[in-house]
């Protein structure tokens, strides 16, 4: 192989390492967010006890209080 060939293949090695770290980065910081939102929704149904949640309506349905 030539030189020239093996520095661009070095270089795109490089780059190609360069992303696998990053996509590894953004793949654990998703993964902490999920686990902070699965303890939340577990914090949540703990504080509900088993009640039923009720639904409000659409708020642009809802009569302003001062009629």
């Amino acid at each position: 192989m030539s030189e020239k060939r093996i520095e661009d293949l070095e270089i795109r090695v490089a780059f190609l390492e360069k992303g696998i770290i990053d996509l590894d980065e953004v793949v654990r910081q998703l993964a902490e967010q999920v686990d902070q939102l699965k303890n939340q929704i577990q914090e949540l149904r703990q504080d509900i006890g088993g009640e039923q949640l009720t639904i409000r309506t659409d708020p642009l349905d809802e009569v302003p209080p001062h009629y």
